[in-house]
């Protein structure tokens, strides 16, 4: 089919709109990707954007940040938290999810109303760390993998892509014999796999990049995951100082920010490396969750 020259100028435009918009997203990871391989006093000297490796490039600053035990203990710390709460965080989120959307179920718009309260008004922190304390999770992982691990905007996208399924597969399912587990398990959530792939990430997401709740509920080193622990090197090396091992050492400057560079690809990495593989599911689940209010 032939395009008419209006049709041709909007793709042009949008296009190059685009291509502009994704440039001004990327040239900051781009820069901190090159400053992390760029000779750290070139680094201190240069000012503006880098665009390839100051220097010639090496691989000084990972092996620097590698071999630091505390750095070591917070990406572990990173993993066990975002893994354990993401596993938390989706079967809660998926139970509610299927409970909320039954019709049969009485005080469903009770408590849908009382979820979606939550997502609208905040107690604020006050009051979270008051439960938290009570609880007796001070200082320990499961302030760090309890709270936040469930959300309403993740409940009420999988609960509406639940909703507008077909209650006759859940009545055939029930025919046959099958408990409600299984129908969740073995014929709702296969028919909603994008949308519950898509909340999988984003609880993954958060819980990857929680580092707020760690400041406020962990006092201990070997907890800290290593958001936090990017945070403290930043703060330090704008101070002329660099957390690098357990204690406090004065460093050079410029040996700090590359590190801190360093520290930032290894927090954005797993990231960037799951996303790419889940975006399908991820565009279409968002999409299905929300249709139905």
């Amino acid at each position: 089919m032939k395009r008419s020259k209006s049709c041709t100028a909007f793709n042009i435009f949008n296009y190059t709109l685009l291509t502009c918009v994704a440039l001004v997203f990327l040239l900051p990871f781009w820069h901190v990707l090159m400053s992390s391989f760029s000779d750290p006093d070139m680094l201190s000297r240069h000012s503006g954007f880098v665009l390839l490796p100051l220097g010639g490039g090496s691989f000084d600053g990972y092996r620097r940040v590698l071999g630091s035990g505390i750095i070591m203990t917070g990406y572990m710390n990173t993993i066990i938290y975002a893994v354990s709460g993401t596993l938390i965080g989706a079967l809660g989120t998926i139970a509610a999810a299927y409970v909320l959307s039954r019709e049969n179920f009485r005080p469903r718009k009770v408590l849908n109303a009382l979820i979606m309260f939550t997502f609208v008004f905040n107690a604020g922190l006050t009051p979270s760390y008051i439960i938290v304390r009570q609880l007796g999770w001070i200082h320990t992982r499961l302030a760090m993998i309890i709270p936040g691990c469930m959300s309403a905007i993740f409940i009420a996208l999988l609960r509406n892509a639940t909703q507008s399924l077909p209650r006759s597969f859940e009545e055939s399912a029930k025919l046959d014999g099958a408990s409600d587990i299984a129908v969740l398990f073995k014929v709702v959530l296969p028919l909603v796999g994008e949308t519950a792939v898509a909340v999988v990430l984003m609880i993954f997401v958060s819980q990857w990049n929680n580092w707020f709740n760690a400041r406020i509920y962990l006092g201990i080193n070997s907890l800290y995951p290593l958001h936090l622990i990017l945070y403290d090197y930043l703060i330090q090396s704008n101070s002329v100082k660099i957390f690098e091992t357990p204690g406090y050492e004065v460093r050079n400057f410029p040996y700090g920010m590359r590190t801190v560079h360093c520290l930032a690809v290894l927090t954005a990495l797993p990231l960037f490396a799951v996303a790419p593989a889940l975006r399908k599911f991820f565009i279409l689940g968002v999409r299905v969750g929300s249709l139905k209010g």
